[in-house]
């Protein structure tokens, strides 16, 4: 797949009765043109922590197993309470609106190449 990353593409993709919206969506991103999904109804490894908490389901166990694994940067949505929250090295962070979300996206994606990020400041 190669789209981009656009609402009415995200909405598509994710509607209940779209034969894709299990799953997850991969984007590679470009500070300069806002990045593209690469790939979608994509299964990602679940979490090997023990330790979380039993609000989180499939979803936020898959988020959180694939930064785990890699220098991933996870945007997840609860299904059930609409709530987005960001996923890095492992944690899960608290509810984020859409100006905190934008604001954290921007500031991942102006890091130069290959510098790191101070966790907690994505």
């Amino acid at each position: 797949m190669d789209a981009p990353v656009r609402s009415d593409v995200i909405q598509a993709l994710f509607c209940p009765q779209a034969p894709m919206h299990d799953g997850a969506v991969v984007v590679q991103p470009n500070a300069a043109q806002g990045g593209r999904i690469k790939a979608a109804r994509v299964l990602l490894p679940l979490a090997q922590a023990s330790a979380l908490s039993g609000e989180f389901g499939t979803r936020h166990r898959a988020a959180i197993g694939l930064t785990e694994e890699s220098d991933a940067l996870v945007i997840v949505v609860s299904e059930e309470s609409g709530h987005v929250r960001l996923a890095e090295e492992g944690k899960v962070g608290d509810p984020l609106d859409r100006g905190a979300l934008c604001a954290r996206l921007m500031r991942r994606l102006a890091q130069p190449e290959g510098q790191a990020v101070v966790p907690g400041d994505v």
